[in-house]
């Protein structure tokens, strides 16, 4: 799974992302690696920064 990042990355953008992402994630049958796709994004807000280490984590 690829979860592709837009040119900035705030909090009005996690939602959306938690909800596109989050089951697809979490799915433990999935045999699939998550990429993060960050060759578009410039700006991260600092907030957004704990999820998205938070996926690196797992």
């Amino acid at each position: 799974m690829e979860i592709v990042f837009s040119k900035k990355f705030t909090g009005i953008h996690l939602d959306s992302m938690i909800e596109k992402y989050w089951n697809a994630s979490i799915d433990p049958h999935s045999k699939e690696p998550i990429v993060f796709d960050l060759s578009k994004l410039e700006w991260i807000a600092v907030e957004e920064i704990v999820f998205y280490l938070l996926g690196l984590e797992n």
